[in-house]
């Protein structure tokens, strides 16, 4: 999350109180491949969960953890692992997920210390304290009369309330087998609803932070793989509290978002899974109740684990191009038609989802571009591009250097290609409301801002990053030949902002490819790594 803000190290913080288990203090994780997102119900204290499963061992955990650690400090719970005097109740409805009477039915597994301060893990038989259906149950915990264990006649393990740091639903798929990672027949599917939580006690209220800090002329930018696990109600509210205001631009990610098969490759029918969606149009919702407006932006990479080997590009020598992320991921060829096309309809689902939501679609065509190598080669050399650039092109082992007439006559060929791509992806994003879409001679307010041809601009530049190669691609809005696209229609604004649509390589006097320094960083962490 969001670890900086404008205040002094010494400002005193307005503080507050809030329940044990608050829906928006879950959180989720799980296995790479398998998905989850927790997003808030549609009546108060409850929380929705929506799962993929992809392999007959996937297990998916919902968490409320005793430290508030993903959380910025302006609204931080305090971090209190005692949970003696604490009663929870909620009422659990699934679909998809083994009953809770079942041998893999759902346990709550606390992990914590015994009261001689040893680790110690206990496993709570939900079914064991649960009055109901398998799958529709009230359920009540009275943490001081806790135990673990699945016959609890014979088998009752005491849970210690007073030292806790964490405990999780575990949600698996109904063939469950923990020691079998072989695929499912088909992705498995799951809802649960937690609704009526009630956290009564001694122990049931905690101090927090409740901070505001002044609204100020900044953006914020998000990313969907920092944030998949978060409830995204409470990552609108942490930028409120933060000041932002305005425009929001949030990166939909290269490793989360996209429908997967059971072997955890795309899915090209299926852009954005079932999880992802329903975290996004939650998104949306709450940015519209605080007046942010949502830039989506997407980007022409895919983790390199699922992405088909036909899309990657690659270098002269037949090897892919990989970011410089662990694990990388890899860029997408503009010349692969099936690859662009999946990208256009990934944007224009998330143009739908924002339409959906009552907000104005906004895209992003974030870093389209050629990938250059660490060591200068560029990646011109999939088999979509061959035969685009003619079947046997003429082979660039580096990028830099003075370009024959044949080498320049490539390199234009390629900015072409990426700018018919991109091209195709903001038409995709027009037709979701092609029914209030014109293109205006004079843009103004009905109609579409002018833009020059895709011919014309070309590729956006050349950027060089020491650690990742050399990008050809830029991010400017509306800058350089580039163009936010608007369109209006009565009182909603229609947006298909085409970020960097391309221009042509830039050549100095002496022939030489223009060089433009990769000084941005990106809004993208870790987070994928235990994803």
């Amino acid at each position: 999350m969001i670890r900086h803000w404008f205040t002094r190290a010494d400002a005193p913080l307005t503080s507050s109180f809030v329940k044990r288990f608050d829906p928006k203090h879950f959180t989720v994780d799980f296995p790479r491949g398998a998905i989850a997102s927790a997003v808030l119900g549609p009546t108060a204290n409850s929380l929705d969960v929506h799962v993929e499963f992809l392999r007959k061992s996937d297990l998916i955990g919902l968490i409320y953890a005793s430290s508030d650690e993903h959380w910025h400090p302006i609204e931080r719970r305090e971090h209190r692992r005692d949970y003696n005097n604490c009663q929870l109740r909620f009422r659990w409805q699934a679909t998809g997920l083994p009953g809770l009477d079942e041998v893999n039915g759902a346990t709550l597994t606390i992990e914590g210390r015994n009261s001689a301060g040893h680790a110690k893990t206990w496993y709570v038989r939900l079914w064991n304290y649960a009055t109901g259906a398998p799958n529709d149950a009230l359920i009540s915990l009275d943490f001081n009369q806790l135990s673990g264990g699945y016959d609890l006649s014979s088998q009752a393990d005491p849970v210690h309330p007073g030292d806790i740091d964490r405990m999780f639903f575990s949600l698996v798929p109904p063939t469950y087998q923990a020691e079998d990672s072989s695929a499912l027949t088909d992705v498995g599917v799951a809802t649960l609803r937690l609704s009526e939580i009630d956290c009564s006690g001694f122990g049931s209220v905690l101090k927090t932070t409740d901070a505001m800090v002044p609204e100020h002329q900044l953006r914020i930018c998000t990313a969907y793989d920092d944030l998949y696990n978060l409830v995204p109600e409470r990552v609108v509210e942490t930028i409120e509290r933060l000041g932002y205001r305005k425009l929001l631009n949030h990166y939909v990610g290269m490793s989360h978002h996209q429908g997967l098969l059971t072997d955890g490759t795309i899915d090209p029918a299926r852009p954005i899974n079932s999880a992802a969606a329903t975290w996004h149009s939650a998104f949306l919702r709450a940015a519209r109740a605080a007046d942010l407006d949502v830039i989506f932006s997407l980007s022409f990479e895919i983790i390199a684990s699922a992405c088909p080997a036909l899309w990657q590009q690659r270098a002269s020598d037949g090897s892919p191009a990989r970011t410089g992320y662990e694990p990388p991921s890899a860029l997408i060829s503009p010349a692969n038609d099936e690859a662009v096309g999946y990208l256009a309809e990934t944007a224009a689902e998330f143009a739908r989802l924002a339409d959906a939501a009552g907000t104005c679609p906004r895209i992003q065509i974030g870093e389209p571009w050629w990938w250059v190598t660490a060591d200068h080669r560029p990646c011109l050399y999939d088999a979509s591009a061959r035969t685009a650039f003619g079947g046997d092109p003429i082979l660039i082992t580096d990028i830099r250097g003075p370009k024959t007439a044949s080498e320049i006559e490539l390199l234009d060929r390629a900015g072409e290609i990426l700018a018919e791509a991109t091209e195709t992806i903001t038409e995709a994003v027009k037709a979701v409301r092609a029914d209030i879409y014109s293109d205006h001679p004079g843009g103004g307010p009905t109609g579409m801002v002018p833009r020059q041809s895709a011919s014309a601009l070309g590729v956006s530049g050349v950027r060089c990053s020491p650690a990742r190669g050399l990008r050809m691609a830029d991010r400017r809005l509306a800058a350089d030949g580039a163009h936010c696209h608007h369109l209006h229609c009565g009182s909603t604004e229609l947006s298909a902002v085409a970020a960097a649509l391309s221009r042509r390589f830039r050549r100095g006097r002496d022939g030489r490819l223009g060089l433009v320094e990769d000084r941005r960083r990106r809004a993208r962490g870790g987070r994928c790594e235990n994803g």
